[in-house]
């Protein structure tokens, strides 16, 4: 260990223990490895900060610096209306099932209540993931 990551100090901030120093503006070391990312803009909207954070693993500083800047522009059109923000499965799932009985693919009373009971137990699970995240782990041969 070199003297430098011995005198190193570490914080606890955002749920994360990182270095008590930013790296650079807006960039901090995670001890477990890794980066936290963080930039705050103003919303044209409401006139308030806005926060957008991402925790990075197996990354370089300069990649890092690079995702910041990522993230700094995908905020900024969020802000500004010219990108939608990502939905949630939980979300997704709700109006699915909710467009459903609306155009007449479930007519039945069954299969409502079909749908309600495996919504009921697959929203705790899957339902604070990103729907443009949730991809496929099993191979098809």
């Amino acid at each position: 260990m070199s003297s430098s990551a011995a005198k190193q100090s570490w914080v606890v901030r955002w749920k994360y223990e990182m270095s008590a120093k930013a790296l650079r503006p807006g960039i901090w070391a995670l001890r477990d490895g890794g980066f936290f990312l963080r930039t705050r803009l103003l919303d044209p909207r409401s006139g308030r900060f806005v926060e957008y954070q991402r925790v990075l693993r197996d990354m370089t500083l300069n990649q890092a610096e690079r995702e910041r800047y990522r993230l700094r522009c995908d905020a900024r059109d969020l802000a500004n209306g010219r990108k939608q923000a990502p939905m949630l499965w939980s979300t997704y799932a709700a109006s699915l099932f909710e467009s459903k009985v609306n155009e007449g693919k479930i007519q039945s009373a069954k299969g409502r209540e079909k749908w309600a009971t495996t919504l009921r137990r697959l929203i705790p699970a899957f339902g604070h993931f990103y729907v443009d995240t949730s991809t496929s782990s099993g191979s098809r041969t």
